[in-house]
């Protein structure tokens, strides 16, 4: 813990929490003092920041502008939390009508429920969907032919159709990895929502082939408070969401690597182990170690259907010491060979 000029600082589960003294006026010199302390006691490194505005009783227009624009240094996202009604609608106000550098909300409750909304698509090179994994939150049966085969484009609302056409051919024609893009999805109406994207590039094959994984965090009171106590259905902070989220980008970014052990992704994210083996189990139905091992099949069988790869050097593309140990690892999750697998989807 870190006792500043203006304010408590500590980092709890990877989250830097801030508490203002009480009956604070924030001025710009006050703004400039307050980032200055919060980045000295975070020592060069990125945190999600919550901050406790209750203390504050007035801040300077050109001190709220500094704190959400070059106050944000080594922030990646941003809650507000405030009790008063007022200090929440003045906020939101401000948020609305000013460029803010990073994800920023604010909450009247320190943990507000979450509900994490996905939706993962592969494209080829024309950049029609080929295969995709979807599971509505609403539990809505959406079409197979609404999507397979389709134009990605053309599930996007409309408006969001030109900014994905434009960042994509950008993207196709430069030499970068994966890009970042908001889009909303016209086939289920809960995906109409300003979705946080990934699109990346699926290498080492003849015809390049892309991977769009979309996701939400979003707050959700009144959903969450439409539900019986019994449903089963489990709640997470927005900070135990963007955690879990996190992990799974990184396992879908390292398919070709090895898997982190507990003990290595708690270090690595720093957290603890139960946290992430039960929560990252509660969200996306298994461990990270089955999660990895489901992806890598997945991208496994993608190589071998739509490439020319003999599969000896697809086993080295993903890691494998040898073929023989990457035909076990195959037939224990598909229960078939990756020689006889080849077979039968060139046959088919």
């Amino acid at each position: 813990m870190f006792k500043g000029k203006y304010g408590t600082y500590w980092i709890d589960d990877g989250i830097l929490f801030v508490d203002y003294k009480p009956d604070l006026i924030v001025s710009l010199k006050v703004a400039k003092r307050i980032a200055r302390d919060r980045k000295e006691y975070q020592e060069n490194k990125e945190y999600p920041v919550f901050c406790n505005l209750d203390g504050i009783i007035g801040a300077h227009s050109d001190a709220r502008h500094y704190l959400v624009q070059e106050g944000t240094l080594l922030i990646n996202a941003l809650a507000l939390h405030s009790k008063s009604p007022v200090a929440i609608r003045l906020t939101e106000f401000y948020l609305k009508i000013h460029d803010h550098k990073i994800p920023t909300q604010i909450f009247k409750h320190k943990n507000q429920a979450m509900v994490i909304r996905t939706a993962n698509f592969l494209l080829d090179k024309n950049l029609r969907v080929m295969d995709y994994s979807y599971k509505s939150p609403g539990n809505i049966e959406v079409a197979e032919n609404n999507i397979l085969g389709k134009a990605f484009s053309e599930l996007l609302v409309r408006k969001f159709q030109d900014p994905w056409e434009k960042k994509i051919l950008k993207f196709i024609a430069g030499k970068e990895q994966s890009f970042n893009i908001r889009l909303e999805y016209h086939f289920d109406e809960l995906l109409k929502i300003n979705l946080h994207t990934v699109v990346s590039r699926l290498t080492g094959i003849l015809e390049e082939k892309y991977i769009v994984t979309s996701y939400l965090m979003d707050g959700s009171k009144d959903f969450f408070s439409e539900l019986p106590e019994n449903s089963g259905i489990k709640t997470f902070s927005k900070w135990e969401q963007k955690l879990f989220h996190e992990i799974h980008i990184y396992i879908i970014h390292h398919l070709d690597e090895p898997p982190k052990t507990l003990d290595q992704l708690a270090m690595f994210f720093n957290t603890n182990e139960y946290k992430i083996k039960t929560g990252f189990k509660e969200i996306f139905g298994c461990t990270p170690t089955q999660y990895y091992n489901k992806q890598r099949i997945r991208e496994y069988k993608i190589l071998i259907e739509n490439t020319s790869l003999f599969l000896t050097e697809i086993s080295i593309k993903m890691g494998f010491s040898s073929y023989p140990h990457f035909s076990k690892s195959f037939k224990k999750e598909t229960h078939v060979t990756p020689r006889f697998y080849k077979k039968i989807t060139r046959n088919s």
